[in-house]
Formats: structure tokens, sequence, C-alpha cells
């Protein structure tokens, strides 16, 4: 019996530190009417990854910009005014983060997320 539970002890542990790595390859955020927000930061992998959003009515710009060492911030921007994304290239050397700056919207959200997941 203390094996089966030490067997599953350990199994729910790695479960636990792999939605916790996943955690780190998704982030989002949400915005309302006016407001403006950022998504907290992921680092590439060296594969796609999705830059995408959500507008459920009004218009917002959003952009998906990258840091990398010793070079500029390169940012790719939109307005939209409907459900949409983009695949990017996210190397692993720089960090991806998401902005959403609301002109009205009911309700808008933006993410960046790699792939591996």
């Amino acid at each position: 019996m203390k094996k089966k539970v030490v067997i599953l002890t350990m199994f729910f542990s790695l479960i636990g530190a792999s939605l916790a790595f996943a955690a780190d390859d998704f982030r989002s955020t949400q915005i309302t009417g006016w407001q403006n927000d950022n998504t907290l930061f992921i680092t590439g992998q060296n594969q796609y990854g999705h830059f995408g959003w959500k507008i459920t009515s009004g218009k917002a710009k959003v952009t998906l910009y990258e840091t990398c060492p010793n070079k500029p911030t390169k940012s790719l921007s939109y307005t939209v005014t409907s459900n949409g994304g983009t695949d990017y290239w996210m190397s692993v050397a720089c960090d991806y983060h998401a902005q959403i700056i609301g002109s009205g919207v009911g309700l808008g959200t933006v993410w960046v997320q790699n792939y591996q997941n």
C-alpha cells in the first residue's frame, strides 16, 4: 500500500510540475472600454508560437513585442474588430509579450503562447 501511495505522489508531483511549466508558455490579459494592458513575458523556444486576440465589440490595437539582447525591440501591430491571430517564429534568445489598447471594446483579450504544449 505504501508503494502505491509513493507512486501516486510522484505521479501527481510530475503532473503539477508540467502544468507549472506549461503556464509559463501562455500569457494573456483582458480589457474593457478604453483600457490598455500588457501580458507577462514568455521566452521563445526556437519554433512557431501564436499571437492571438478576441474582441466582442468595438475595436482595439493589438501588438506583439519581441525583445532580444543587443537588438532593437521589434513589434507587430494590428487594429482589430473581431477574433484572430497569427503564428510567429519565436527565437529562444528572445522574450515576447503582447499589448492591447481598447477603443470602446466590450471585452478584449490578447495572448501570446509557445506551441510546445
